[in-house]
């Protein structure tokens, strides 16, 4: 993405982007069981209460911004971060690449998979990469390579290493290439957003 093309009236690129990246970084609310019935958290939200504190504490701004990023297809309605957001938002001012440079990023990867996959005492494993994005496009030229990472699900007797080591794999993974956007299979975005295998893990 060529974020220097990129102009909003109520703000800056600069305050935009600031403000995606704050929200993707809030944490992610977990479901709960009351009374052996499972809650589930209120989804997260962009709201103009949200947005005023990036712009100076100014709500009206932040209103003005909320719609502007709606009617521009930044955000849903309901406030949901849509893809062009999420492409700003991970943005790193990286010089583009053409195609084969991205294919060799991708054969580096799926190399990399396969060694961490191969670790005599390993207990979190890549399960699945999937590719999304404009990577799955045809063109001339790239900003990034989405990917979505499925690791081992720890849910059942995690422990305090496992958790070291899924953060280990991660970026052991993001190492391959500066250019590689890894996301989780829990975003909204990604989840929705068409994608190509490229990768699955032989039991």
């Amino acid at each position: 993405m060529d974020i220097s093309s990129i102009k909003f009236e109520s703000a800056s690129t600069d305050e935009v982007q600031s403000a995606i990246r704050a929200f993707l970084d809030l944490p992610m609310e977990m479901p709960e069981i009351w009374n052996g019935q499972v809650v589930k958290p209120p989804l997260k939200r962009v709201t103009p209460a949200f947005l005023s504190p990036h712009l100076g504490n100014d709500l009206g701004r932040a209103s003005a911004l909320m719609a502007e990023l709606v009617s521009s297809g930044y955000l849903d309605a309901s406030g949901k971060p849509l893809a062009p957001a999420m492409a700003l938002a991970h943005d790193k001012g990286l010089p583009r690449i053409p195609r084969d440079v991205v294919d060799r990023i991708i054969a580096r990867l799926l190399a990399e998979v396969e060694r961490l996959n191969a670790r005599a005492d390993a207990r979190v494993f890549v399960e699945r990469l999937d590719l999304f994005g404009s990577t799955l496009r045809d063109g001339t030229d790239f900003g990034d390579v989405d990917v979505i990472v499925h690791l081992t699900d720890p849910t059942e007797g995690v422990t305090p290493e496992d958790m070291e080591e899924q953060d280990e794999v991660n970026e052991a993974l993001q190492a391959v290439s500066e250019h590689i956007n890894m996301t989780s299979p829990f975003d909204e975005v990604a989840a929705r957003a068409d994608k190509k295998t490229i990768y699955t893990r032989q039991a």
